[in-house]
């Protein structure tokens, strides 16, 4: 004979009716607190700031608003370095630097500087409100022939 579970609302009712409650109040609250600006500074020097809330990284942010020069074809695996950008200081020095995978990567990258970090790599925090992000300019395919 096989044990019924009880229904789930039953298992444990008061803290289910604690959880949804702040389910659906903690989200709006999260979204006003934590929501960093992340200003991207284009090759030719032209500036937009994006918000994004925290938890996401720049790449979600320059994707989600269509930045271009950030190509994220990986879509935030770190395997690719499309994501590739320069942070500017002091905001470099408050992500400190790019360690396993992401630097590995990094060392193939034509166009590395010593602040360069793969944007999907950097995971916006209240700390990193305000963060500049210079995208690399793309160096031209050679083409073959």
């Amino acid at each position: 004979m096989t044990r019924k579970s009880p229904p789930f609302p039953s298992r444990n009712r008061a803290y289910y009716r604690f959880a949804r409650r702040v389910s659906t109040l903690a989200p709006q609250a999260c979204r006003r607190a934590c929501l960093p600006k992340v200003v991207f500074v284009q090759p030719d020097g032209s500036r937009e700031t994006h918000q994004a809330p925290c938890g996401h990284s720049v790449m979600d942010c320059a994707v989600d608003n269509g930045v271009a020069g950030i190509a994220a074809q990986c879509g935030g695996g770190c395997t690719c370095s499309t994501c590739h950008a320069v942070v500017a200081e002091p905001w470099f020095s408050e992500l400190g630097a790019p360690v396993g995978d992401e630097a590995d990567i990094l060392e193939f990258v034509p166009e590395r500087r010593a602040a360069s970090r793969l944007t999907c790599q950097v995971v916006l925090t209240p700390k990193l409100d305000g963060i500049v992000v210079h995208v690399v300019e793309e160096e031209p395919e050679s083409g073959s022939g």
